[in-house]
């Protein structure tokens, strides 16, 4: 759907959940993340966390950060002069965001037999 339209509108319970452009929808609960991938992902770690931001380790040249956008994350990596080999920014899908909605305005279910 996020390549065919470009405004949503959402019914439950008889009620306009969302009446809005996928982007806006899709940032209602939007999570940003960043992943990035370096030869010294604990160096890149500690200056992004000084800074707030949190970094989960995926593998010894990969995470994932929290808390900062990509350009921030790059520009720091430069400063700090650490090899940046991915900065991919990282969000929500529409369908997550869609499943998030309150349970009370979801009126039918997969599987529901109404």
């Amino acid at each position: 759907m996020q390549h065919t339209a470009d405004q949503l509108t959402v019914i439950g319970q008889g009620r306009l959940i969302a009446g809005q452009s996928l982007e806006d929808f899709a940032a209602r609960d939007a999570f940003l993340s960043v992943t990035v991938r370096t030869p010294d992902l604990a160096a890149l770690a500690d200056v992004l966390s000084a800074q707030g931001a949190s970094v989960q380790r995926k593998s010894d040249e990969t995470g994932r950060v929290t808390g900062l956008i990509a350009a921030r994350i790059g520009e720091l990596a430069h400063r700090h002069r650490i090899v940046l080999h991915e900065l991919t920014p990282q969000t929500s899908s529409l369908g997550s965001v869609f499943m998030s909605l309150p349970a009370d305005s979801i009126e039918y279910l997969a599987g529901d037999d109404r």
